[in-house]
This record gives C-alpha cells, sequence and structure tokens, in this order.
C-alpha cells in the first residue's frame, strides 16, 4: 500500500512540475524541476534504418564518387627517349569539322616535356605545344601548329589554313597513333563524368570525300 502511494505522489509531482515548467514558474533549485527540465531537452529517438536502405545509401555515395573522379588538366599518354607526351583534357573538346556539320573532329592540344639527356638547360624551362585535330571515323590526324614555349604561352600562333588533303592516315607505331589512342581513350572518361560533352553525329562529309570540295578551301 506504502508503494502504491509513493508512486502516486511522485505523478503527480511530475504532472504539477510539467505545468510548471511549461509557464515558466519552475524553481531550478528544486530537484524535481531539474528532472523534468533535463527530461525535455532529451532529442527524440529517430527510427532505425533497414539493412537494404544502409547499403543503398552507401552505393549511392560509391556512385557519386566515381563520377567525381578527378582529373588533372595535363595526363600523360606515354614518353620516348626524348620526350614525355601530356594531353591537356581543359583545352580537348569535338568540333565540327571545318566546312561541315555532318562530322566531327577532336581538337587537341599536346605538350612535350623534353627528356633527352642532352637537352639544353633553360630557365624557365623551355617545352613544346602542338595542336592537332584527330579524326576517329577514318583513324587520321591533322598537324595544324607547335609551338616552342618558355614559361607562360603567348596567344599569337600562327596556325596553316585548314585543308582536307592534310588529312594523314596513322601509322601503325607511330607517335601521332600513341597519341590518337591515348586521347580517345581519355574522353571516354571525361565524356562520363561530364567534363567534355559527347561527340554529335558520326556522318563522313560527302563533299569532301567524293566531290573534293574541302580543298578548295
Amino acid at each position: 500500500m506504502k508503494k502504491i502511494i509513493s508512486m502516486l505522489t511522485f505523478a503527480l509531482v511530475l504532472v504539477f512540475s510539467s505545468v510548471s515548467y511549461a509557464n515558466n514558474n519552475y524553481d531550478p533549485d528544486r530537484a524535481d524541476d531539474w528532472f523534468v527540465r533535463d527530461r525535455m531537452r532529451m532529442p527524440t529517438p529517430r527510427n532505425k534504418k533497414s539493412l537494404e536502405e544502409y547499403m543503398a545509401e552507401g552505393e549511392e555515395i560509391l556512385k557519386k564518387r566515381e563520377a567525381a573522379e578527378i582529373i588533372p588538366r595535363y595526363v600523360m599518354l606515354f614518353s620516348d627517349d626524348s620526350f614525355i607526351y601530356w594531353l591537356d583534357t581543359e583545352a580537348l573538346h569535338w568540333r565540327d569539322m571545318p566546312y561541315s556539320a555532318l562530322e566531327q573532329v577532336l581538337d587537341t592540344w599536346i605538350k612535350m616535356e623534353n627528356i633527352a639527356e642532352d637537352k639544353e638547360y633553360s630557365y624557365p624551362e623551355k617545352y613544346y605545344m602542338e595542336h592537332l585535330y584527330l579524326r576517329p571515323n577514318r583513324r587520321q590526324v591533322m598537324f595544324l601548329s607547335e609551338l616552342e614555349v618558355m614559361g607562360r604561352p603567348e596567344n599569337n600562333i600562327k596556325e596553316r589554313t585548314y585543308r582536307a588533303e592534310y588529312w594523314e592516315d596513322l601509322v601503325p607505331g607511330s607517335v601521332e597513333e600513341e597519341i590518337y589512342k591515348g586521347t580517345l581513350a581519355m574522353i571516354k572518361k571525361l565524356e562520363t563524368n561530364g567534363r567534355v560533352k559527347k561527340r554529335e553525329g558520326d556522318s563522313y562529309n560527302f563533299f569532301e570525300d567524293f566531290v573534293g570540295i574541302g580543298g578548295w578551301f
């Protein structure tokens, strides 16, 4: 009987203390008011997630990390006894073939770092840059210009005028073929993560291939 009376008394204390706290009339020095205040500050427990929900969240996080793979501006394609060949991923893009909107080619800049043992020392160090068009539909390459650079390059390049006869078939094992293969592999990664817009259209230039109009310009 005493236990029942004690429990009822404790319950009444909690009720009156809660009302007093709600009306901002509580006494912080009273133990029962402190107890009620502490209980009201406790956060509401969150609903537990299922194992399937946690696994789905984990897979989504991994997908986002893979999609956000950080690719540096200059990516090494290959090297030989004279140079390391770096692809400029920020300059790389698809563009319409000149005088035709039926086919797109890759506009490519290659940085060549001289590593030959007998190279001349210079400060800032000298390097070279090549501007190329790559034509995947035909496995061809077109050389546009080459710059010799010390420090920051200047924006005063002189490139030869586009002509259809300047396209060259890739020679197996050549430097140009290595650049071609490495660039096409990298463009797929850049398209996947959205760094480069995907190619539009795959048609050949009818006038260039069968009439030779491209050589008139």
